[in-house]
């Protein structure tokens, strides 16, 4: 299977991103930075759980600023996605 079939076998089948989730994300940037783990450049990621294709990261903001709004889907060549 090539990978635009494949890239249109998770559209198809993907159902919407858990709003936990993106918020368990956010607490983990604003965790880490208030723990001193992260400083103003550093980031948490994560796989997105629908599709081992993407991930989720804040978009370039300050750990500890981020919110839900900042969240973006990246796909591997790590360019957005649309939710």
């Amino acid at each position: 299977m090539n990978a635009k079939a494949k890239t249109a076998r998770w559209r198809t089948t993907e159902r919407p991103l858990d709003r936990a989730f993106v918020d368990d994300l956010v607490a983990a940037n604003r965790t880490l930075a208030r723990l001193g783990v992260l400083d103003a450049f550093g980031h948490v990621s994560v796989r997105d759980p629908r599709n081992p294709h993407r991930y989720l990261i804040a978009r370039s903001i300050a750990p500890e600023s981020v919110t839900a709004a900042d969240i973006l889907i990246l796909d591997l060549d790590c360019q957005t996605v649309d939710p």
